[in-house]
């Protein structure tokens, strides 16, 4: 099987060089992003087997990527790459699961045992990344589906778990658990209760799932009031408050009981931009005022805004104000 492998780099002629190696050596490259936002959509829709991704603080924050990925125990390989591999970067990689770091600029040497490595562990992961993949896929559309097909489209998702259960084992049991765990957290986002817990039994936990679907099918038709617009200025509402927060496209829609494709439509519909665009216009906003501060550095002004780093906030801020943040300020003499 070919590997399938995602790049998150900002530097655009960087991205060009890295899918040629990568490709030379007969890997497929899936999806290539340029900013964290960008790389998490990529992520939850593309479900690739490994990402690379920079460190290097350009609009890419490699290492808070390979952080989310562990602590959300995605089966997804992660090389980690940039310019500075100093002591302190290589232990955070390792705590986060990085497999390998790879110095800019690329050798295909290295890139080559890095990926050889990759294939190898995506092997072993295959069983639960497959299995993953249909459990993301099938919660990023609830938000579109009726009840019926919510309860028909789950039932053979189940079946399917259980048969791999019986043949994979451990790794078919913990696909199980991946899904309890999907519907908990749903659940909490919406502040619905639900304190049955998973099953030992294998005949009962067919019965477990359809429970867990039926009572977000009841609660969530209270929730969404057949009202998506509502929804929309909600999410809009939500975005407005929380600016400064990681917000992905992925959270907001979950928060909000759609699907990522159903939510994006909907909130394009609803306000005219992107959600990435819309997020940027209320951050740059948010930071045209604080820039009005002359006690703030620049720096600051762009963490308070919501952005990692300086670099990305400096390329965002020019291209919505067609001037640098220090520009803006020099026009008011600040």
């Amino acid at each position: 099987m070919m590997l399938r492998v995602m790049l998150a780099d900002q530097d655009v002629i960087e991205r060009r060089q890295a899918v040629q190696m990568v490709e030379e050596g007969g890997y497929t490259v899936v999806g290539q992003a340029a900013s964290q936002p960008e790389a998490w959509e990529q992520v939850e829709k593309l479900w690739p087997e490994v990402v690379i991704a920079d460190t290097s603080g350009n609009g890419i924050d490699g290492l808070t990527l390979a952080k989310g990925l562990s602590e959300r125990e995605h089966p997804i390989v992660v090389v980690l790459t940039g310019r500075s591999s100093d002591h302190q970067l290589l232990l955070q990689a390792m705590r986060y699961g990085a497999i390998a770091f790879l110095p800019k600029p690329w050798k295909r040497d290295e890139v080559s045992d890095a990926l050889r490595r990759a294939s190898k562990l995506a092997g072993y992961y295959r069983v639960y990344h497959t299995q993953y993949g249909h459990i993301y896929r099938f919660f990023h559309r609830l938000g579109s589906l009726t009840a019926v097909d919510m309860l028909q489209e789950q039932q053979q998702l189940v079946q399917g778990l259980m048969r791999n259960a019986r043949t994979a084992d451990e790794a078919g049991f913990q696909c199980l658990r991946e899904l309890d765990a999907q519907w908990r957290c749903l659940f909490r986002k919406h502040e619905i209760t639900y304190s049955d817990l998973l099953p030992e039994r294998e005949v009962d936990i067919v019965p477990h799932f359809q429970r867990m679907a039926e009572h977000w099918a009841a609660r969530s038709n209270m929730l969404r009031g057949n009202n998506a617009g509502l929804l929309i200025q909600r999410a809009g509402e939500y975005i407005q408050s929380y600016y400064y927060k990681e917000l992905t496209l992925s959270e907001l829609s979950e928060r909000y009981g759609m699907s990522i494709s159903y939510f994006s439509a909907q909130f394009k519909r609803g306000y005219g931009y992107s959600f990435v665009n819309y997020v940027n216009l209320v951050r740059i906003q948010k930071s045209k005022e604080l820039l009005l501060n002359p006690h703030l550095k620049v720096y600051e002004v762009a963490h308070a805004a919501g952005y990692t780093t300086l670099q990305y906030f400096n390329r965002v801020f020019k291209q919505i104000v067609n001037m640098t943040p220090l520009e803006y300020r020099k026009q008011f003499g600040i």
